[in-house]
């Protein structure tokens, strides 16, 4: 369970306390039983696109986002004030933002009002950048694809349908990676067979006991499995979201490098696109995972908080100039 106010996770002793009232230990708001229910959550906005207009200079009065460097913790007590007072958040939505920010604090504010809050923020010791949008690609366009075919030296080798059609995308263009997976697992149901002890009689003070064996069902949750989540250059103002996991690869082109199971052979394919993308933005989950420590993989709840980790790497690559501009 998670604080309805900040997100923090809690353990079950927190749950279920009549004699005092139960306060989460990390925002302090209240936990006891009998408070009503919060308010549902902000609807998850559509993530395939968007909507800000591409220019090289920074326009004071235009849209800006305000992100957090790799590796940049925030209190939700300290920093939920500030959401509140600069992106005019609610108490609980600024102090959740603040507890599940996935490196980026807030969007859609004027540019001088986002540094003032990057201001704020480095007063409490918090770095944090505010990025004009003019300067990220306006359109993120997500791609469908079938396989990875390959990461060749020449380019990444992307099979596009089940036709076999196969495209090329050259290192130049690829500019971040990240690696994810789901916080709370899907459940299945699984059939056990079992055997129990049947104690029979047949009169006359005869008994015994046979062993018969029954089905039941019970229910466990499901591996959670890594999404990896590229993003490519595209034309001016437009960068390419491409998303696959371990069962969508070929891994063949590994050759003699290859090994016995799709996770660590998906760790080698993460390794090699990083090798040869060395101007690509590429945080601690993705190198986490290109090593084969898939547990250390960042764990996202619903679409949500995906799109903002996303828009986060684009941020940040953005951020380095890695993206195609209009003077190019």
């Amino acid at each position: 369970m998670e604080c309805p106010h900040c997100g923090a996770p809690l353990a079950g002793s927190y749950l279920g306390r009549r004699d005092r009232k139960a306060v989460c230990p990390v925002c302090a708001g209240s936990l006891a039983p009998d408070r009503p229910a919060e308010p549902e959550p902000e609807p998850e906005p559509e993530r395939t696109r968007w909507s800000f207009g591409h220019s090289q200079e920074d326009d004071p009065s235009g849209p800006a986002f305000v992100c957090l460097p790799e590796g940049q913790k925030v209190n939700p007590l300290t920093a939920g004030p500030l959401l509140e007072q600069y992106a005019g958040l609610s108490r609980i939505d600024a102090r959740r933002r603040a507890a599940r920010n996935m490196g980026l604090l807030a969007e859609g504010l004027g540019l001088d009002r986002a540094r003032d809050l990057v201001a704020a923020l480095r007063e409490l010791g918090v770095e944090a950048f505010a990025l004009s949008a003019a300067r990220v690609p306006g359109e993120m366009v997500e791609v469908p694809i079938e396989r990875i075919d390959g990461a060749e030296d020449d380019a990444l080798h992307i099979q596009m349908n089940a036709r076999g059609e196969i495209r090329a995308v050259a290192w130049s263009q690829v500019v971040a990676g990240l690696c994810t997976r789901k916080r709370f697992p899907e459940r299945e149901q699984v059939a056990v067979t079992v055997d129990r002890p049947v104690r029979r009689a047949a009169g006359l003070g005869i008994r015994w006991t046979t062993m018969e064996s029954e089905t039941r069902y019970m229910t466990q949750p499901v591996r959670p499995r890594p999404q990896v989540t590229l993003v490519l250059s595209g034309r001016p103002g437009q960068a390419h979201i491409v998303t696959f996991g371990e069962d969508d690869v070929r891994y063949a082109y590994l050759g003699a490098r290859i090994l016995p199971t799709q996770q660590r052979n998906l760790g080698l394919l993460l390794r090699d696109i990083a090798a040869h993308c060395p101007h690509g933005f590429f945080p601690q989950g993705y190198r986490a995972a290109s090593g084969g420590a898939f547990d250390r993989v960042p764990a996202v709840v619903g679409t949500l908080e995906y799109g903002r980790y996303v828009q986060w790497a684009v941020c940040c690559a953005a951020a380095s100039n890695l993206f195609h501009t209009d003077g190019a």
